[in-house]
């Protein structure tokens, strides 16, 4: 399971906080005969890594009004704008999304490039 755990992270299906609690569910008697991955799905810890998906997360932070100085900040030029845009799609997602190509997607969302 240990390894499987690996395996998802470095496919990016899982987040390190969710292979965090992976691995105490993994050592759990109950959840032996478990595979990580059927553990992760079943306790909702698999990333959302599905364009369409993240799309809307963004596409609704990106129109809220209360955002319209963060995103200029970040179409200036100012690369720690992200931070904040990525961490409310998160929040959003309930912490699913895939955070980093969340991040690249607002960028080319934001500043034209390739989106």
């Amino acid at each position: 399971q240990i390894g499987q755990i690996a395996t998802l992270v470095e496919a990016q299906k899982i987040g390190s906080s969710a292979a965090d609690e992976l691995y105490g569910l993994c050592c759990e008697e109950a959840n032996a005969g478990s595979s990580a991955e059927e553990l992760a799905s079943a306790r909702g810890l698999m990333q959302v890594s599905d364009a369409g998906a993240l799309e809307a997360f963004i596409d609704q932070v990106l129109g809220d009004a209360r955002n319209e100085k963060t995103v200029a900040d970040l179409r200036g030029g100012k690369d720690k704008a992200i931070g904040a845009l990525v961490g409310q799609v998160m929040k959003l997602s309930k912490g699913q999304a895939n955070a980093k190509l969340v991040g690249e997607m607002i960028v080319a969302k934001v500043r034209g490039e390739g989106g």
